[in-house]
């Protein structure tokens, strides 16, 4: 059976995270948590190789990835990056389409993020 893999890396500035899942099924395959430190760019991809590790695929097997966090542009590897607001209110709306503010209190900052009905 062919399962797509995902994968997702967050650099903030305290903590990379990456996760890999099988976009079917929408299980995690694995993930992965590490300091960002000073070096953004070397965070980034060693976690993704972290949750690479848990899931025990290699990256050839990754279809399509993203890259978010005020890092992301730290990532050479990933097919698209987007705004960690874009994805917190994605995510929100995915999760509870009832939902109309997100609050994320990061290492730096924090954001309020306001939607409509739509998940805008």
């Amino acid at each position: 059976m062919f399962t797509l893999v995902t994968a997702g890396i967050d650099i903030g500035s305290l903590t990379s995270k990456a996760v890999v899942l099988d976009a079917d099924t929408r299980q995690v395959l694995g993930s992965c948590l590490t300091p960002t430190g000073s070096r953004p760019q070397k965070a980034g991809p060693a976690a993704l190789q972290g949750a690479l590790d848990v899931a025990g695929i290699a990256a050839t097997a990754i279809e399509a990835s993203v890259g978010t966090g005020y890092g992301r542009n730290c990532l050479e590897q990933v097919a698209w990056r987007i705004t960690e607001i874009s994805c917190h209110a994605r995510g929100a709306f995915h999760l509870a389409s009832e939902v109309r503010t997100v609050v994320d209190l990061g290492g730096q900052d924090a954001k309020v993020i306001s939607l409509d009905e739509a998940g805008r």
